[in-house]
């Protein structure tokens, strides 16, 4: 039997890889995962599942910690620091106004041997207001050892001062010669004992205002370098992902990443506001009523000092406080930032020249020897400029502590909020992680 030769097979026909992996993707197939890849795959996710989880669990405790101490230094600054600043300076322009009345008072009677009871009045309701501010600004102060000492101070002072005022009084009643000695030490404990402790209560006070601006940005920045952290950590799961699973988007996760994303904006955004809020409110407010209270100073320490050289027992030089008051008023003047503001200054400044003028005018006439017609100066335009001044320095300082305090609760209300979106945002991160890794093990049970 012969064998049928059987024809020779035609060569195989190449085809290339590239066109070959085209013709196979249109019909529908897709490339194999390979099996030590789709092994690895369920431990990929549950490694990361504890990743992500732990990431988003510690960006939500700093953050909210760092949001929460922010929250709470700027509601101190709104309800304590701030009004307490604005208080010590209503305080000290009442002892102001007390010691101004008291010694016009005092030299009414003096002058005529009769009580002036207008000024004696306008004396008592401010010494009582002084008292009652003392309280008030010691409530709200807070725990500052060294600010409450101060205040403590004031209040002794305010109780020897009045008590000296009334032996004062009772004495020149009597034409006792130790009557003007007697309101001499009473204007010198107003000088150095109350003023020093106004300024021991102002200065702890600014101290205490840097701190709270300051308080909470070191873990804020802790908080945003970790939520960075988790954003990377979310956005390299779902590369993994798309390599393992030719999955674009996993829903789940872009609503993590998403939420994520939003609380680390309100960090970055939240603590900013809040900066340019308070720094809004220290330069066109307090600052303002810084200088005002230099002023203040100057020109109480003005008057007294005018008042000493009427009683024969004062000799200082009155030229450096025209000055100091001058400068401030001007400095003042520069740093008013709206038209109302310059409106005040520019009242202020009249008012001062008119108690300029006067004062100078005392000064004078004291140091030619006529006493009698410098008291009577004194009492008069004396006494009135210089309650002018005061009035105009009150309604500088209530346009400038309506800013001051518009901008702490500007700053407080710019991180109101993200207390609760720290929390409650990371959670909910959480849970979308959560749900769609186990979604993604389940398919490869």
């Amino acid at each position: 039997m012969t064998a049928v030769q059987q024809p020779p097979l035609p060569p195989p026909e190449v085809v290339a890889p590239g066109a070959a992996a085209t013709e196979l993707k249109a019909r529908g197939f897709r490339r194999p995962i390979a099996p030590t890849q789709a092994r690895s795959t369920p431990a990929f996710l549950r490694q990361w599942n504890v990743i992500l989880l732990a990431l988003v669990a510690a960006f939500a405790v700093v953050g909210s910690i760092a949001s929460l101490v922010m929250r709470a230094a700027s509601e101190t600054t709104a309800d304590n620091t701030a009004p307490a600043l604005i208080g010590i300076q209503d305080l000290f322009a009442s002892v102001a106004e007390a010691n101004t009345a008291a010694t016009a008072a005092f030299l009414a009677t003096s002058a005529t041997g009769t009580e002036d009871r207008v000024n004696r009045n306008l004396y008592q309701d401010a010494i009582r207001r002084a008292a009652e501010q003392t309280e008030e600004v010691s409530a709200i102060i807070g725990s500052d050892e060294a600010a409450h000492e101060a205040l403590k101070q004031i209040s002794v002072s305010l109780n020897v001062y009045s008590g000296q005022i009334e032996a004062a009084n009772v004495a020149n009643s009597n034409d006792l010669p130790e009557a003007d000695e007697q309101l001499r030490d009473a204007l010198r404990v107003v000088k150095d004992d109350v003023g020093d402790a106004v300024a021991t209560v102002t200065a702890r006070g600014q101290s205490q205002l840097e701190t709270e601006r300051t308080t909470g940005r070191i873990l804020t920045w802790v908080a945003i370098a970790l939520g960075v952290v988790t954003l990377v950590a979310l956005l390299r799961v779902q590369a993994g992902l798309l390599n393992r699973t030719n999955r674009i988007l996993n829903p789940l996760l872009v609503l993590a990443t998403v939420l994520v994303a939003t609380v680390v904006g309100y960090l970055v955004v939240g603590p900013l506001a809040r900066g340019r809020a308070l720094d809004d409110a220290s330069t066109g407010g307090y600052d303002a009523i810084a200088t005002t209270s230099l002023i203040q100073t100057s020109a109480f320490d003005l008057q007294s000092q005018l008042s000493l050289k009427l009683l024969e027992g004062g000799d200082a030089e009155l030229e450096p406080l025209f000055a100091e008051v001058s400068a401030d008023i001007e400095a003042l003047a520069d740093g008013a930032d709206s038209a109302r503001e310059e409106a005040a200054a520019e009242a202020l400044r009249i008012r001062w020249e008119r108690y300029e003028t006067a004062a100078r005018q005392i000064d004078a006439t004291a140091e030619r020897g006529n006493r009698d017609r410098a008291v009577e100066l004194f009492q008069g335009e004396g006494l009135s400029t210089f309650n002018g001044l005061n009035t105009a320095v009150e309604s500088v300082l209530s346009d400038n502590r309506s800013q001051f305090i518009a901008g702490v609760s500007e700053a407080a209300d710019a991180v109101g909020t993200t207390p609760f979106l720290t929390i409650i945002l990371p959670v909910l991160a959480a849970l979308a992680i959560l749900l769609a890794i186990q979604r993604r093990l389940g398919e490869y049970r």
